[in-house]
Order: structure tokens, then sequence, then C-alpha cells
């Protein structure tokens, strides 16, 4: 039987008006010699395939059309006008040759190259938002039907960071617009108010083993959190555990009794029973 030829190393791929060609058996030493002297990027090329097509990615997602940047630079022009006016109006004439002379060269770079350093911060314009008006995050790209649901782990520590990323970030960006190195509409690239965040989440399931007030605040008539945790703390237990209080010269002596007692001696359905104990501090885990 015929076997089918294999590609012989003599044999190099080269790439030719987009069509692949076989070239055939190479050439003398010296040639040899002198194509592994070309460049790696050309030896690359000459063993590259043909494609069809490919995506090219941009780098940033703050990418608006021709049209469209015209809109925005125009729109940057004119806060910029505005906030100059404010800020020699206060005497602050170094802030204003600082926001212009930034401001200038961004615009710069936007005309010329459609992008420049720091171009979140003109986001507002870009995405051609109102003032004030919330950006777009992830929760906006999750279905408006509402079919899914929110897990919070530790929600007494997950929740108050919503309300201290928006405080942070407004505190720093307020600073550096009062100096003259952003235009105010750089605090409306933000992370979402406390109230913007829970009117995207549908439904949600906080999970703490110390819920407080905010927790119960969101649950309100759907769950009571206290009946709750009273139902289901020990559900694998058929009798909640006794609950004793003794001051600190007595609680190691009364945990040794309590454990010797009701683990082993005259108990003897717990006997050879394991017994867990947990302190409030390294102090009192030491003496015990």
């Amino acid at each position: 039987e015929e076997e089918e030829e294999e590609h012989q190393p003599g044999h190099t791929l080269i790439l030719k008006d987009g069509e692949v060609e076989e070239e055939g058996e190479e050439g003398t030493d010296d040639e040899q010699q002198q194509q592994q002297q070309q460049p790696l990027k050309h030896r690359q090329q000459q063993r590259s395939q043909a494609v069809s097509n490919f995506v090219i990615y941009p780098a940033s997602h703050h990418i608006v059309t021709k049209e469209e940047k015209e809109r925005v630079i125009r729109h940057i022009r004119e806060e910029l006008d505005i906030r100059l006016g404010e800020l020699r109006a206060y005497g602050k004439e170094m802030e204003a040759k600082r926001l212009a002379f930034r401001t200038e060269a961004n615009l710069e770079a936007l005309e010329t190259l459609g992008y420049c350093k720091g171009v979140e911060n003109y986001a507002r314009h870009l995405a051609g938002r109102n003032p004030g008006e919330p950006p777009e995050t992830l929760l906006d790209y999750f279905p408006y039907d509402g079919q899914w649901m929110l897990m919070v782990d530790e929600s007494h520590v997950s929740l108050p960071q919503i309300r201290g990323m928006f405080r942070g970030d407004v505190k720093r960006k307020l600073s550096l617009v009062r100096h003259g190195f952003r235009l105010p509409s750089a605090l409306d690239n933000r992370p979402l108010q406390e109230d913007e965040f829970w009117a995207r989440v549908p439904q949600a399931v906080l999970v703490s083993a110390t819920p407080g007030p905010l927790e119960q605040h969101l649950a309100h008539e759907a769950i009571n959190i206290n009946n709750f945790m009273k139902r289901h703390a020990n559900k694998e237990s058929s009798s909640q555990p006794n609950d004793k209080s003794s001051n600190n010269a007595e609680n190691i002596d009364d945990n040794t009794t309590i454990v010797q007692g009701g683990m082993g001696k005259g108990n003897s359905s717990n006997r050879g029973r394991n017994s867990v104990n947990s302190s409030l501090s390294n102090g009192a885990s030491r003496d015990g």
C-alpha cells in the first residue's frame, strides 16, 4: 500500500498572497546558513499558516466612535471652562493652571490617539451619562427578570464595605478636584451607593453567625433573624446546651467538672466521647 507522504524536514511552508505553498528541498549549506541568519520574525512569517479571520480586543472598555469622540471632547472642554471660572473666582490661580494643563494634555491625546492616561476619569462623558447618574457595573449585566440570587457570606463584614467603598472613593477624589488634579465629573466614576446596589439585587441570602441591625433591616418582614437562628441552632442535637456563667477564677474548675461528669463518670451513654472547649482569649486557653 502506498503510504501517505509526511512533511519532510527539507520542506518549508511559506505564505504567499494569503495561501500556503510548500517550498522544495533546501539549498546548499551557505543558503541554509543565510536563512538561519535572517531575523526571527521573518523566519516565523515563513512558517505561518493562512488565517481566515481573527479578533483584536480593545485594551480599554472606554471605546467610542469618531463622532462620539468629538462629542466627548466638546463636553469636556465645556466642563473645563466652567470649572476654571469657579477656581479663579475663589482666587485659586495655581489650581486653575494645573487643571488646564492636565486636561488640555489629555484632550490632545484623545484627539490624536483616541485614549489618554486616566481616561476612566472622563467615563461620564464617554458613556453619555448625566451628572450624578450611577455608572454601569457587573450587576447591570445580570438578567433583568430577577431569576438570580445574591449569596453574601459573613455579611456582617461584607455589607458595610458597600457603604464604605462609595464614601472612601468620594473622599479621595474630592481632594483631587479641589486642588485642580481632576474635573468634577471624575466623581461620577465611582462605586454604587448602598441604595443603588440593592436596587439591582432582586433577592439575597445573608449568611452570618452574628447578624446585626443591618441584616435585620434588610430582612424586615421576609424573615425574623432571631427566631430563625433559634430554630436552626444545633438542629442536629435533640436538646439545647445548658448555659452557665462563672467568674475567671472558677471557670477552669467548673469546666473540668462538667467535662468529667458529663463525658465519663456516672454517664454510661456519653462514656468514650470527646469534648470540644472554646475560649475567648489566648490566656484562658493556656490556663485550661
